[in-house]
C-alpha cells in the first residue's frame, strides 16, 4: 500500500513539476508516465547517515542536476518504515533525504534536512532549483510546513495531519510551490 502511494505521489510530483508546455496531453510521447514511473527506476541506489539528523536514500552514482524531496515520516515511525518508497524515488534519479524523527509535523527537522545538503560536499550534484516535499500523515503535515519556504517548488503531502503540533493552518495558503495533496 505505501509503495502504491509513493509511486503515485512520485507520478503526481513529477507532473506537477514539469513545465507546463513539456507536457504533451492530446497524445504521442513515449508511453503513459504513471505506468512508467510504478516500476524501479534506471539507478542503483545507496542509503547513508546524513549527519546525525537525517538520512540520504540516492542514486549509487551522483553526476549532476539531481532534483531533491525532503521526507517527513508519519508518527512514531523512522524512515526505515518508508525505505522502499524512498528508494523508489532515489532510483529515478532523485535524492531523498528523511528527517530521523518521530514527529516531522513543524517541518523544522525537514528543512534541517535540506541546509544539511546544501553544505554538504553532494550540494553541487544537486539542482537546489527543484526541491519537493512530502510525507505521510504527521510528516504529510510537516512537508506543508516546509513547503512554505523559498527554496520549496513542490509539495505532495500524503495524508496530511494537520491539527496542533504547531500547525499553521494557513499553511495550506501559503504554499512556496504547486502542490498536490495526496
Amino acid at each position: 500500500m505505501r509503495a502504491s502511494l509513493l509511486a503515485l505521489a512520485t507520478a503526481g510530483a513529477l507532473l506537477i513539476s514539469a513545465p507546463v508546455w513539456s507536457l504533451n496531453l492530446i497524445g504521442g510521447g513515449s508511453g503513459n508516465p504513471f505506468s512508467k514511473y510504478a516500476s524501479t527506476g534506471p539507478h542503483t541506489t545507496v542509503s547513508e547517515a546524513a549527519g546525525s539528523e537525517c538520512t540520504v536514500y540516492r542514486p549509487a552514482n551522483l553526476t549532476s542536476g539531481h532534483p531533491v524531496i525532503l521526507w517527513g515520516n508519519g508518527t512514531g515511525t523512522g524512515p526505515g518504515t518508508y525505505q522502499g518508497g524512498l528508494n523508489h524515488w532515489a532510483s529515478w534519479g532523485y535524492v531523498v533525504v528523511a528527517a530521523n524523527t518521530q514527529n516531522a509535523g513543524s517541518g523544522e527537522e525537514m528543512l534541517g534536512c535540506l541546509d544539511y545538503l546544501t553544505d554538504n560536499t553532494m550540494a553541487s550534484q544537486l539542482n537546489l532549483n527543484r526541491v519537493g516535499t512530502s510525507g505521510h500523515s504527521q510528516g504529510g503535515g510537516g512537508s506543508l510546513m516546509s513547503g512554505r519556504d523559498s527554496r520549496i517548488t513542490a509539495t505532495a503531502p500524503m495524508q496530511p495531519y494537520i491539527q496542533g503540533l504547531g500547525h499553521d493552518q494557513s499553511s495550506l495558503d501559503q504554499q512556496a510551490g504547486t502542490m498536490l495533496l495526496l
